[in-house]
Formats: C-alpha cells, sequence, structure tokens
C-alpha cells in the first residue's frame, strides 16, 4: 500500500493534467468558435453567388456554358471512375475522429450513400420563376455572359469545397474539446478515488500511531510494577 506522501505526489501531477486538460479545451473551444465564424462569414457570398445565378439564367436560359454542360448518362458502369476525398486530422488530441470518419467513409463506400453532384451544375436547381406581374430587369454582360460564368462558377465551387474543409476543420476541433473534457472527467475520478485512497492511509497511520502510544504506554506500566515487586 502506498503511503501518504506517494499519493499526494500522484494527486498533484493529476491535478497539474488537469490544468493542462481545461487549458487545451478552452483554446480548442476558441478553435471551433473561430472556424463557425468564418463559416457564417461566407454564407452570404456564397449565397449571394446562387441568387446571381438564377437571375443569369432567366436571362440566357439556353447557354452552354461548359460548366452547366451535362454528360451523358448512356455511360457503361465500368467506364465511370467516382473519386472520394477524404479530410481527416493531421495533428493528435482528436481522440478517436481519424477512425470515426474513415470508418463512416468506408460505410459510405459499401452501401452508396447520398451523392452530391457537385459539377456539372444544374440550371433546374438555380432556376426561379418570377410572377408575370414582377419587372424584369434588362441585364447586359461585357464581355459576354459565357465570360461572366466561367469567372463566377469556379468561385462557387471554391466556396463550396472551401466550406467542407471549414466543417471539417469545426468537427476536428469539437472532437478535441471532447477528448480534453473526458480526460478531465477521468482524471476528477482518479482524484477522488486518490482522495479516499489518501484518506484511508492517513487514518490507518493515525490508528497505528494510537495503538503504538498505547502499547508503550502499558509497557512502561508493566515495567514499573515490575521494579516496585
Amino acid at each position: 500500500m502506498a503511503n501518504t506522501k506517494e499519493i499526494q505526489k500522484r494527486m498533484k501531477s493529476i491535478s497539474d493534467t488537469m490544468k493542462i486538460t481545461n487549458a487545451m479545451y478552452m483554446i480548442f473551444s476558441t478553435k471551433l468558435q473561430h472556424a463557425k465564424s468564418m463559416l457564417a462569414d461566407t454564407e452570404p457570398y456564397f449565397y449571394s453567388l446562387q441568387q446571381e445565378f438564377g437571375r443569369i439564367l432567366r436571362h440566357v436560359p439556353e447557354t452552354d456554358n461548359i460548366y452547366f454542360r451535362q454528360i451523358s448518362e448512356d455511360v457503361s458502369p465500368d467506364k465511370k471512375k467516382i473519386g472520394y476525398v477524404v479530410v481527416s486530422a493531421d495533428k493528435g488530441l482528436a481522440g478517436a475522429y481519424n477512425h470515426n470518419v474513415f470508418k463512416m467513409a468506408h460505410e459510405l463506400f459499401e452501401q452508396g450513400g447520398e451523392k452530391l453532384k457537385l459539377l456539372p451544375l444544374s440550371k433546374e436547381k438555380f432556376a426561379t420563376v418570377l410572377p408575370a406581374d414582377v419587372y424584369q430587369e434588362e441585364l447586359k454582360a461585357e464581355p459576354s455572359w459565357e465570360e461572366v460564368l466561367n469567372h463566377l462558377v469556379p468561385n462557387y465551387v471554391n466556396g463550396f469545397i472551401y466550406g467542407a474543409l471549414v466543417e471539417s476543420y469545426a468537427s476536428e476541433q469539437n472532437s478535441r474539446m471532447m477528448a480534453m473534457q473526458s480526460a478531465t472527467d477521468s482524471a476528477k475520478e482518479i482524484l477522488q478515488k486518490l482522495s479516499i485512497e489518501y484518506n484511508r492511509v492517513r487514518q490507518a497511520a493515525i490508528t497505528q500511531e494510537i495503538t503504538e502510544v498505547i502499547s508503550g504506554a502499558k509497557a512502561q506500566k508493566r515495567k514499573k510494577r515490575g521494579v516496585r515487586a
């Protein structure tokens, strides 16, 4: 059984570890809030692009822009190639984040989960029909609508990918927060057990001292009686 000094040393070490995990939790919390703020800041621009696509397609619905040019579906499955980009954490302290990401990705591969087609864009997705009594402004593009779309669509795709990466980053920070919270909770449980053990050992030591004092007092009494006899 460990003595009180050893237990106190372990309790101090765990307390210091708790200070670190609490500090790391606050750091990851700040990074998570920053990621959410970054995502919120990009949403207005992203949705404005979607609205502009709708306005452009109302004026030039017959556009044959390469980004809206649909690929024929009459392609044999063996010629279709699908690439998956799985974004995981490149640093530690994220708990089982990477394991869960790859596990979920594997399940999607096996089950053929929901697929989101990024390109080519669908005109129906952005098309909006205005009421007949609503005035539609006349728009002109310089040098051409083709050039305008060639500039806007890459920005839209970049924003979409950027949003996915920021969401992944936010999930990573959230996983780190959970890992630090779990470590802190475990440390609290260990401290509680050590505190109980410390009190038990301390009480045993006090009891032992009292027993030794009583035994010493009894021995002195017997010694005095023997001398008198």
